[in-house]
C-alpha cells in the first residue's frame, strides 16, 4: 500500500524513524562513501601529474653591522626592497636569459606562472620558489633564476650584494596532488551523498508497512492484524480448502 493522509498531502517523520531508517540504509552510506574515497585515490594517484616544488633563499644588501640596532625605518626600507626585488627577479630579462641559458622550450610567461616570490615581513631575505613537473628542472631553474636575478637586482638597484641563503632543494615528493588530503575529502564528500540517498530513500518510500503507518498515514485505527502465512518447509504453500 502506498502512503497517503485524510487531510494533507505533507509528509511527516518522526525523528526516531528517520534515525531507525538511516541505520537500515547505513550500506548504502558506506558503499558511497568508499566508492568516493577509492575514485578520489585513484584520481589523484593515476590521473594527475605530480608537480614538485623547490626553494632557494638569498640575502639581499650589506651585512647587518654587529650591535646595531634595528630602527622602524630599517624595517621599512627592507620591505620596499624586496618589493622591488620581487619585481626583478620575475622580469622578461631575467626569465628570458634563464630560458635561454638551459636551452627550455617554453615562453617567460609560462615560467612567470611556475615562479612564487615571497620575503618574510621586514627583512631582506627573498625566497624564490619554483614548480614543475620534473623535480630536477624545478632545482635547477630555481639554481639559475637565483643567479641571473642576483647579478639584476646589483646592477639596477646597486645593493651590495646578494648573497646566497639556502641553495635550491631536490624535491624528493610531489607537492600536488595531496593524495592524503584529496581521499578524505572524497570520503566526506561520498559520506554526505550516502546521508542525502539515505534520506531521499526514506522520503520518496511511500508504501504502508505497519499499523502505526496505517493510524499516522490514512487516519483510521487498525482493529487487527493478519500474519502473512508462511510457506511451508517441505513443499508447496498450502491453500484453502
Amino acid at each position: 500500500m502506498k502512503r497517503g493522509t485524510a487531510a494533507s498531502d505533507a509528509i511527516e517523520i518522526e525523528p526516531g524513524e528517520l534515525f531507525r531508517a538511516l541505520m537500515q540504509n547505513g550500506w548504502l552510506i558506506v558503499l558511497l562513501t568508499g566508492i568516493a574515497a577509492m575514485a578520489a585515490l585513484t584520481v589523484s594517484m593515476f590521473c594527475i601529474q605530480p608537480v614538485y616544488r623547490s626553494s632557494t633563499k638569498v640575502y639581499i644588501g650589506s651585512e647587518p653591522q654587529s650591535g646595531a640596532a634595528v630602527t622602524f625605518s630599517d624595517l621599512q626600507t627592507a620591505g620596499q626592497l624586496t618589493n622591488d626585488c620581487e619585481e626583478l627577479v620575475k622580469s622578461r630579462f631575467v626569465l628570458e636569459t634563464v630560458l635561454v641559458d638551459l636551452d627550455l622550450d617554453m615562453t617567460a610567461e609560462e615560467l612567470s606562472k611556475a615562479v612564487t616570490v615571497s620575503s618574510p615581513s621586514g627583512t631582506h631575505v627573498l625566497e624564490i620558489t619554483v614548480e614543475q613537473t620534473d623535480p630536477y628542472l624545478a632545482r635547477d631553474l630555481a639554481n639559475h633564476i637565483r643567479k641571473i636575478a642576483g647579478r639584476r637586482i646589483v646592477e639596477i638597484m646597486g645593493v651590495d650584494a646578494v648573497r646566497l641563503v639556502d641553495e635550491a632543494n631536490l624535491p624528493l615528493e610531489a607537492a600536488e596532488p595531496q593524495i592524503r588530503r584529496n581521499t578524505v575529502l572524497g570520503a566526506a564528500i561520498g559520506f554526505f551523498v550516502g546521508l542525502i540517498a539515505a534520506v531521499a530513500r526514506v522520503l520518496l518510500n511511500d508504501l504502508i508497512c505497519t499499523p502505526d503507518d496505517v493510524e499516522r498515514y490514512l487516519g483510521v485505527s487498525v482493529l487487527g492484524v493478519i500474519p502473512a502465512e508462511e510457506k511451508p518447509k517441505g513443499g508447496k504453500r498450502r491453500g484453502a480448502v
